[in-house]
């Protein structure tokens, strides 16, 4: 984000486009009062976590920070934008695919997303995982894959990361009297730790 905030105050983009798929009764979003923008904000909350808070109203009220549903960008050609495309690969190959083929000219375009966090059943959701085996040998298409290190938030998120990642698929299974509750104990953050109940 602070490299789509400082190519909009360079003049280098005419606006930034945040886009992103909504998975949760996205056909239902109608019912709701309000504008778009009311019904959805709160799908970019992690993308306006990593902007200056006092910087977003003066964005968003000079009208340079588009937002756009993946689902509603059928038939558009974005020109001149800093698109960030945020996914929790949720999106399907073929969505993943359209969403390409909507890119104009004067673009900078950042995909982020983690292959692991699938919310759609079967290979539904595979598109991000698809569309880097795809494209990752285009000139100018740069692939960065991050691991638990990269993990900026406190030292259990990454720990937690690296402890999934490990896990069997089968061990999921286990026998309900195998289950143990535990807690986060935290003394201040030097000594944190989790205790099993």
């Amino acid at each position: 984000m602070v490299k789509a905030v400082n190519a909009l105050r360079t003049k280098q983009m005419a606006w930034i486009i945040l886009t992103w798929l909504v998975v949760e009764a996205v056909d239902f979003l109608g019912f709701f009062s309000g504008s778009l923008s009311e019904k959805t904000d709160f799908y970019l909350y992690p993308l306006y976590d990593m902007m200056d808070s006092e910087l977003i109203p003066e964005l968003m009220s000079a009208d340079v920070i588009k937002m756009a549903l993946l689902k509603h960008m059928r038939g558009r050609t974005l020109n001149d934008a800093f698109i960030v495309r945020a996914i929790r690969d949720s999106t399907a190959a073929e969505q993943m695919k359209m969403f390409l083929i909507r890119l104009g000219f004067g673009l900078k375009v950042v995909v982020t997303g983690n292959v692991t966090q699938v919310d759609l059943p079967g290979d539904a959701g595979l598109g991000l995982r698809a569309a880097v085996d795809i494209l990752e040998n285009i000139d100018d298409i740069h692939v960065a894959g991050l691991a638990s290190l990269d993990v900026v938030r406190y030292w259990l998120a990454s720990e937690g990361v690296e402890a999934y990642a490990k896990y069997k698929e089968p061990d999921l299974r286990m026998n309900r009297a195998a289950w143990r509750a535990f807690a986060v104990v935290d003394d201040g953050g030097v000594n944190s730790r989790m205790s099993v109940l």
